[in-house]
């Protein structure tokens, strides 16, 4: 992403106040993690959707995974800094 992401740009919408938007990121706070030798991943997929009903799309095959540089704790929550 543009500028390493770091959170430029980005919207949070609540639930029931979500902007009508026609392409971005949809990401879900997960509040029990999968985590890979103790660390959390994510999956970036590429996907273009043509349609819903029925179901039809297409993924494209350069998606990644991202593991954390550290372990994953609930002991501190503050922001990791650069």
């Amino acid at each position: 992403p543009a500028r390493a992401g770091r959170g430029i740009n980005v919207m949070v919408f609540p639930d029931s106040n979500r902007a009508e938007l026609s392409s971005g990121v949809v990401s879900e706070y997960v509040a029990n993690p999968f985590l890979i030798d103790g660390r959390k991943s994510d999956l970036r997929l590429y996907v273009a959707l043509l349609s819903l009903d029925p179901l039809r799309g297409f993924l494209h095959r350069n998606g990644y995974v991202r593991f954390a540089a550290l372990p994953y704790s609930l002991a501190d929550l503050s922001p990791q800094s650069t």
